[in-house]
């Protein structure tokens, strides 16, 4: 039986290059139950041009996953182009481990995060294969690791990528130093705002002196703000810290929504 596959809303922010650079292309691809969503980057600029995103009328499920990926590499104009680098981030779970951790089947993906952790994943969809078949020098990893390959230098802090209908939580006392982490699944703010008290109780971190730290699919003008600023003192959104320039055209809250993508 052929998986049907939903419609989609392409959405597009900043000009999509139509002539080769010498300096060269980086693609940057998010790939999501409800999103599929890409960056172009001149290399040698570290300058983002363009911002792209699919929006699927429903989620994919995970028959639909390669399916749509192959359909959208054959058939959208940035999957055309020539790249220098292609990377592509999978929303699969993480296991953190210790560093020197040799127990693992082999199937696996790992990201080294510090000099004592590693996140570990599993392409479960098999869209690895998908995406070296059509980009033979990707490098995959997964959500979870990159945002806390991102956060883990910064600041003691309450750290949040809010995604569709889950969110990861990182807990910093320190530079270096997490004392948790996990993903939650969430229907409503009540389930949200549970989840990330619980979180703060458990770690026992004082909200009034923590910073809580947002980025994902939140914004100021949002539900989940409202309901947290009842709660923590200080809220700020992260955004992507990582030297690198942006067209006009992507807003500072498209930064701070595509955080994933655009820290990658």
């Amino acid at each position: 039986m052929i998986a049907v596959l939903p419609s989609y809303q392409k959405v597009e922010t900043g000009l999509l290059p139509n002539v080769p650079s010498s300096e060269g292309f980086v693609l940057n691809i998010e790939i999501a139950p409800q999103q599929i969503s890409a960056t172009v980057e001149v290399a040698v600029f570290k300058q983002f041009l363009y911002l792209v995103e699919f929006n699927f009328s429903k989620p994919l499920q995970a028959e639909q996953f390669v399916l749509m990926c192959e359909k959208l590499f054959a058939t959208e104009p940035i999957f055309a182009m020539d790249f220098k680098e292609v990377k592509v981030m999978l929303h699969a779970e993480i296991d953190l481990l210790p560093v020197g951790f040799k127990q693992f089947s082999g199937n696996e993906n790992m990201l080294q995060l510090s000099n004592e952790t590693f996140a570990l994943f599993s392409d479960k969809n098999g869209l690895a294969e998908v995406v070296k078949t059509k980009f033979p020098i990707a490098e995959v990893t997964a959500v979870g690791a990159n945002f806390l390959k991102n956060i883990l230098p910064l600041p003691k802090g309450i750290y949040v990528l809010v995604m569709n209908e889950k969110f990861s939580v990182a807990i910093l006392d320190a530079p270096e130093k997490l004392l948790l982490y996990n993903t939650f699944e969430f229907k409503t703010i009540e389930d949200f705002l549970y989840f990330l008290l619980l979180v703060c109780e458990s770690t026992q971190v004082n909200r009034t002196e923590s910073p809580l730290v947002l980025c994902g699919k939140v914004q100021k003008e949002s539900k989940i703000y409202d309901s947290c600023y009842r709660y923590f003192s200080n809220i700020v959104f992260l955004k992507p810290g990582n030297g690198k320039f942006y067209s006009k055209a992507i807003s500072e809250d498209l930064k701070s929504i595509h955080f994933s993508l655009f820290s990658m």
